[in-house]
């Protein structure tokens, strides 16, 4: 006789159930990482124009030029045909001059210029190529970069706003009799000449700027301290007087009493304070000089509310034409 199979239902533990589950889990896991890595390989980010741009000019203005430069220098590349592209040079120049490259700087203000003549950023570049040369103290440079671009300027206006600037320059130098002459060379039609009439009026003052001699100061110092005196610096018109009178009187003793060599060394020592009174007396007018001439410049500047070549801002719409109404 055949046993029956008795056929029983399998159920198989939790336990179970979840080791099945990790296994498919890890299975799953394993086979779709590889593919997931290779969509993250090929995932590209796209950039716009506009944000591109933005973000080296946030950069710019948080003062990373550094960091601005290379931005720009991206937007350059990669957006070639975009309308920004000679603002993204402009700036490029400033951070090169901001990071210390002034060379660099000059270069790519040259470049503009080259390129895109006086019109709108070229002209802002011509100026803020002498601004640099200024700023580092190259006055005489900057002033003979603007005298050139007037001789191939196309027209009286560009003419013009290269006079302003070569004014202010000279106004900035000291030289206000030239200052005088570019201000009165812009044109009657031009709109910065009623500005530039008054700015020239207001130059022919520099006359009545005080003033004191050098030669004179040298003279009075014949008698120690009496230059210094005419310069108006009391103090050391008195340590003078005091410090000669004293050497002289230290030298007498000492050859009265026979000590010659200690009476010569005191008389050659003492020589040296004495021509030392007179140059400092000469250096002291030329100082009050510069003094008056700076405080001139200072209160013309003011007046006009103009601060071309003392300071170096980022570039604006007011770059263009830097004129003030």
């Amino acid at each position: 006789m055949i046993d029956k199979l008795t056929w029983r239902r399998f159920d198989p533990a939790p336990k179970t159930i979840i080791a099945l589950f990790l296994w498919w889990l890890s299975v799953f896991f394993a086979l779709t990482l590889p593919l997931n890595n290779v969509l993250a390989a090929d995932a590209v980010i796209l950039v716009s124009a506009d944000d591109q741009f933005a973000y080296a000019t946030a950069c710019f203005e948080q003062k990373d030029y550094a960091t601005a430069a290379d931005e720009f220098k991206r937007f350059v590349f990669f957006f070639p045909d975009d309308k920004r592209i000679d603002q993204a040079e402009f700036y490029i120049g400033l951070s090169a001059f901001y990071t210390g490259d002034h060379q660099k700087a000059l270069s790519r203000f040259r470049e503009i210029h080259e390129k895109l003549g006086f019109e709108g950023i070229g002209m802002s570049a011509v100026l803020q190529a002498a601004r640099i040369r200024a700023a580092t103290g190259d006055y005489m440079g900057a002033a003979d970069f603007l005298h050139n671009r007037t001789q191939n300027a196309p027209g009286s206006g560009e003419t013009g706003i290269l006079n302003y600037h070569l004014g202010w320059l000279y106004v900035e130098t000291g030289h206000f009799a030239r200052a005088g002459m570019h201000f009165d060379a812009i044109d009657p039609d031009d709109p910065a000449f009623p500005q530039a009439s008054e700015i020239s009026a207001h130059l022919k003052e520099y006359t009545r700027i005080p003033s004191k001699s050098p030669p004179v100061a040298g003279l009075l110092s014949i008698v120690p301290g009496g230059g210094y005196l005419y310069c108006g610096r009391y103090q050391d018109a008195f340590i003078s007087l005091v410090l000669n009178g004293m050497m002289a009187w230290a030298a007498v003793e000492s050859f009265e009493d026979d000590r010659h060599g200690l009476g010569g060394l005191i008389t050659v020592v003492g020589a040296g304070f004495y021509a030392g009174n007179i140059y400092g007396a000469a250096t002291a007018a030329h100082k009050y000089n510069r003094q008056q001439q700076t405080a001139f410049a200072r209160d013309l500047k003011n007046r006009f509310s103009v601060h071309l070549f003392s300071s170096m801002p980022g570039p604006g719409a007011a770059w263009t034409v830097q004129y003030q109404f």
